[in-house]
C-alpha cells in the first residue's frame, strides 16, 4: 500500500484521551496493528519515529475499542448546495458510541455534518452535529468530531445523515452517487442546524458520500446536550439594555446574562486552570430576572475585583425556574464548555469534578473597569440570542476573556 503526497490522521478515531491531529508531509502509514505503509526513503528518514509512537498509541486503542464505519453515497458526480440542509437516510451495522462523521469532498469550501434520529421513516431530532469545518482537499475523506461526544448508535436503526457546505468560491462540492434513494432537504442559511427537521420537503436521487464512524464496544459516556433546546420563541433577537451597568465605588465588576423568561439567576467568575475553570473569583447574589429579551447586570462579592486585561477567565451561571419558562439565551458558533449537576442556590470554592460539554454559548457578559474613578468601564461579551433553553440543577462555565485598557 503505497499512500499520498500528504495525509491528515485523526487520532480521536483511536483513543478518546487522544483528540488530536497529527500531520506529516510527505507522511503515510497504515493505522492497524501490524501493517506499515510502503513509503520512500525520504519518507522513512523523516517518520521512523513519530511513526512508531503513533502506531504504538493506536494499536494500544485499538485493543480496547474496535471501530465500525456505515458509508452511503458514492462518486458519481459532484454537486453544490449552499444554503440548504439535506438529509440522508443511513442503517446502523452495529451499535456504539458516535465518534465521527466524515463527508468525501469534492472542492475547497466549509461543512458542517450532523446525524438525527428517525421519525416514522423522516428525519427526527438532532442528536450530534460537528463545527463549522474548512472542507482539507478534494477527493479525499474527512471526517470530523460531534458534539456532543458519544451518542449511542444502535444496531439496524435507522438514522439521518444532514449535510450543509458554503462555497469559499464557486466550487464546493461534495461527491454524490449510488442508488437513487428518498432524501429531504431545507432551505435556510449556511449555520447550525435545526433542533428537528420540521417543515423540510421531500426529494430524490443518489445519496452524498457521507459517513458515521462508531466505537463498536464500550459503554457510551453521555455529554450534556443543548441542541436540541427547549425552544420558547424564535430566534435572533435584540437583547436590549435600559439602564447600564451600576457601579458603587470601589465596585469595578458587573456580570449580566440576556434574560429568556422569568426565574432566579446567579452569576460567577473562575479563574483559569490550565484551560478549565478553577477558583472561584467572585459571584452575584440569588436575584429574579427582571423581564425578557433584557439584560440583566449584577454586581458581584467580593467588590473590588482585580482583573488582569486580556486574560481568560471562565463565567458561570445558573438558573432556577419559578415556573416552566426559566430561559436564557444561546448562540455563536460551537464551543467547549463545562457543567455539574448540583442543586441550585450555590457556586462550589473550585470547580473539581465538571463534565465536558461542546454547544453555543449562553448570551453573558462582563463589565470591568481597573479604576471606575478614573477609567470608563468595558465589556466583554460571549454567546449570543439565537435560542432559548432552559438547564435548572446545573451550572455551566464559558470561557471568557478580560477586558483590555489603553
Amino acid at each position: 500500500m503505497h499512500c499520498g503526497d500528504s495525509r491528515l490522521v485523526s487520532l480521536s478515531n483511536y483513543s478518546d484521551g487522544f483528540t488530536k491531529f497529527a500531520q506529516f508531509s510527505r507522511a503515510c502509514f497504515d493505522v492497524c496493528c501490524t501493517t506499515f505503509c510502503e513509503c520512500g526513503e525520504d519518507d522513512m528518514s523523516t517518520l521512523r519515529l513519530a511513526r512508531t509512537v503513533v502506531l504504538l498509541l493506536m494499536c494500544a486503542a485499538s485493543l480496547a475499542r474496535s471501530q465500525t464505519t456505515d458509508t452511503i453515497g458514492g462518486t458519481g458526480y459532484l454537486a453544490q448546495y449552499d444554503n440548504y440542509v439535506l438529509w440522508y437516510p443511513i442503517n446502523a451495522s452495529s451499535s456504539g458510541c458516535l465518534q465521527t462523521l466524515g463527508a468525501f469532498i469534492g472542492n475547497d469550501g466549509n461543512i458542517r455534518l450532523a446525524i438525527y434520529s428517525d421519525k416514522n421513516g423522516t428525519p427526527g431530532s438532532l442528536l450530534a452535529q460537528t463545527a463549522d469545518t474548512m472542507m482539507a482537499r478534494s477527493n479525499f475523506w474527512q471526517d470530523m468530531p460531534v458534539a456532543p461526544a458519544n451518542a449511542v448508535i444502535t444496531t439496524g436503526t435507522q438514522y439521518w445523515l444532514a449535510a450543509q457546505i458554503f462555497s469559499s468560491g464557486p466550487t464546493s462540492y461534495l461527491w454524490y452517487g449510488g442508488s437513487s434513494t428518498i432524501h429531504y432537504y431545507l432551505s435556510q442559511p449556511y449555520g447550525p442546524f435545526p433542533g428537528t427537521a420540521s417543515g423540510a420537503a421531500l426529494g430524490g436521487g443518489p445519496d452524498a458520500y457521507l459517513r458515521m464512524t462508531y466505537s463498536s464496544t464500550g459503554a457510551c459516556t453521555s455529554e450534556l446536550i443543548l441542541s436540541p433546546p427547549v425552544v420558547q420563541s424564535p430566534g435572533p433577537v435584540a437583547c436590549s439594555s435600559v439602564f447600564p451597568p451600576i457601579f458603587t465605588l470601589p465596585l469595578t465588576l458587573d456580570l449580566g446574562a440576556c434574560i429568556g423568561e422569568d426565574g432566579n439567576m446567579m452569576l460567577a467568575l473562575y479563574a483559569d486552570n490550565n484551560g478549565e475553570p478553577g477558583l472561584l473569583i467572585a459571584q452575584t447574589t440569588d436575584t429574579p430576572m427582571s423581564r425578557g429579551n433584557f439584560w440583566q447586570d449584577l454586581p458581584v462579592v467580593p467588590p473590588g475585583v482585580t482583573l488582569i486585561p486580556g486574560a481568560k477567565y471562565w463565567v458561570a451561571v445558573e438558573v432556577i425556574s419559578s415556573g416552566p419558562n426559566s430561559y436564557l439565551w444561546y448562540g455563536g458558533p460551537i464551543t467547549e464548555y463545562y457543567y455539574l449537576s448540583q442543586p441550585y442556590g450555590s457556586f462550589p470554592p473550585t470547580a473539581a469534578g465538571l463534565g465536558l460539554g461542546y454547544g453555543p454559548n449562553a448570551y453573558l457578559r462582563m463589565t470591568y473597569s481597573p479604576n471606575i474613578s478614573t477609567t470608563p468601564a468595558k465589556m466583554s461579551t460571549i454567546g449570543g440570542a439565537s435560542y432559548l433553553a432552559e438547564h435548572d440543577n446545573y451550572i455551566f462555565w464559558y470561557p471568557i476573556t478580560a477586558p483590555t485598557f489603553p
